[in-house]
């Protein structure tokens, strides 16, 4: 029994239904994947093996993130491949942002690949549709990681309530589920509309939107416990930052346009600011600074 309920379930990767895509390619959303992505980096750089190539299927900010830092961390051992269905990289980001990533990518020789549908994932090989002409390719891979989409599963709610295309659960302003007094929702799971748009539609899944949610959350906790009236959530955008490999980063927001190693240090101590203990602040503070020592 409960008299409030928040949920915070998150999204996991979604693989479209591409056959083999979940059998044959690595997500990269828990510490399990890095593990497992850091045993696949190692075995490309000390194979010896020509003509090797690892592939990232998806051009958002995670794909054009990981496809930079996997260059960087092979050091040419490999072929890097990034594949995007879409028109573009980086739909949704801001012009700088989306043109220092171009840069940042030519630099290390990935090969960017737009409209282009994967249609199914083997063992060693991806079977890519190229669009809107249809022509098919195979294309030989030692590896796949798979950034492409994200589904929210949230648990079952009996009555049923009203979620989007991606599973997302449809909110009211205040983050209470439509039809629902009684039950929050914050974070990727939750679709919220914009209030005072400059494009109508839902906020953004991002950790900000989320970092920005909860304290509302929290606050419309106790109003509801003494019945007063609820706050809705208006989101303040702070901007947005890209990590382009080892040592650079993009940020834009804020007043702020940057790139290259500077904007990887303004990037590190944005993160570090937002962690929520000063025992975990001044460790990672101590881990970079041991890092920097020849």
């Amino acid at each position: 029994p409960w008299q409030h309920l928040v949920l915070a379930t998150g999204a996991s990767t979604d693989t479209f239904g591409v056959p083999g895509a979940d059998a044959h390619s690595l997500s990269f959303r828990s510490l399990a994947d890095v593990q497992r992505l850091q045993q696949l980096v190692h075995h490309l750089s000390h194979s010896g093996r020509p003509l090797q190539r690892l592939a990232v299927v998806g051009g958002g900010p995670s794909g054009v993130e990981l496809a930079c830092k996997l260059a960087d961390l092979i050091g040419g051992k490999a072929v890097l491949e990034l594949i995007e269905q879409g028109e573009c990289l980086l739909p949704g980001s801001r012009a700088f942002n989306r043109e220092q990533a171009q840069l940042s990518l030519q630099r290390r020789d990935v090969r960017v690949r737009t409209r282009t549908q994967v249609m199914e994932v083997g063992s060693d090989q991806l079977v890519l549709r190229r669009l809107p002409e249809g022509d098919q390719e195979v294309l030989a891979v030692q590896g796949v990681v798979w950034t492409a989409g994200q589904r929210c599963r949230p648990p079952r709610i009996s009555p049923e309530v009203m979620a989007d295309g991606r599973g997302r659960l449809l909110c009211e302003p205040d983050l209470r589920l439509r039809g629902r007094d009684d039950v929050f929702v914050v974070g990727d799971l939750a679709a919220v509309p914009q209030i005072e748009p400059a494009e109508p539609g839902f906020l953004p899944t991002s950790a900000q939107v989320a970092f920005q949610q909860a304290p509302v959350v929290a606050s419309n906790l106790l109003r509801s416990l003494g019945d007063e009236p609820l706050r809705e959530f208006r989101w303040n955008d702070l901007g947005e930052m890209l990590s382009l490999g080892l040592g650079e980063a993009t940020v834009t927001g804020s007043g702020l346009t940057l790139a290259g190693p500077a904007a990887f240090q303004v990037r590190r101590l944005a993160y570090l600011a937002r962690l929520p203990r000063l025992s975990l602040q001044l460790k990672a503070a101590a881990g970079w600074l041991t890092a920097l020592r020849p």
